[in-house]
């Protein structure tokens, strides 16, 4: 007896199965792909944080005192303790004042350093501007001293003054200066009018009465030889 013969089984043809395995990886892909497009529109674009600012370290520690009376090169004064005291300075002292000026009294070769305090935005106010003129070469900390020794800020009320920078006049008018200092040019604007301030080789009969006196210490103790004096800065 003759066996019908069997019909081979049915293949399921290859597209059938090909065809939606590709469409659901390109799926997933696309997903993927807005996944990481998302994260990437969500990270800021401002650039990292700067870190907080550093103002130089001061090398050079002083003392001030507000003049309360003068005779001759004796002088009167109080310090930080408010109680009166004597002081003698010798008829060689050398006395630097630090004279008010205008941005027109800033000369191109000039120096110029920028007294201030840090701030709680990581950069500083400025209080003052001092500016010497014929300066030397910068001290290790980048601060030119005048020829007495002083920076400018040794007669502030404020112990947090410090010098922030400093750097050579190169071009100035009467709403800023541009520097150039060690690390490249910067402006400094005269916005605010913070006091400009320039030094000035005095005598003795340059200190009065309501003025503010400043010198060097060594050891804990002023050295009477060298005085920069901030006019009026007693009162």
């Amino acid at each position: 007896m003759s066996t019908a013969e069997q019909a081979p089984p049915s293949r399921t043809p290859l597209t059938a199965w090909l065809v939606p395995a590709v469409l659901g990886l390109l799926l997933v892909g696309g997903l993927i792909a807005v996944l990481v497009l998302a994260r990437q529109a969500a990270k800021p674009d401002a650039p990292a944080e700067p870190g907080a600012f550093v103002p130089p370290a001061t090398t050079h520690p002083s003392a001030a005192f507000d003049v309360q009376r003068v005779d001759g090169g004796t002088l009167t004064v109080t310090g930080s303790s408010k109680d009166s005291q004597q002081m003698t300075l010798p008829i060689t002292a050398r006395v630097e004042i630090l004279d008010a000026i205008a941005p027109a009294d800033i000369r191109p070769g000039d120096w110029m350093t920028v007294i201030g305090v840090p701030n709680e935005v990581k950069s500083f106010g400025i209080r003052s501007i001092v500016v010497v003129s014929s300066p030397g070469s910068p001290d290790a900390d980048g601060i030119v001293r005048t020829p007495a020794g002083f920076a400018g800020n040794e007669a502030s009320r404020d112990p947090k003054e410090l010098p922030i920078l400093g750097g050579t006049v190169t071009r100035t008018d009467s709403l800023s200066a541009t520097l150039q200092t060690a690390s490249g040019p910067i402006t400094i604007s005269f916005a605010g009018a913070p006091p400009l301030r320039k030094v000035r080789a005095g005598s003795l009969a340059d200190v009065h009465e309501g003025d503010r006196l400043s010198f060097l210490t060594a050891g804990g103790a002023p050295n009477l030889g060298a005085a920069l004096v901030l006019p009026g800065g007693a009162r």
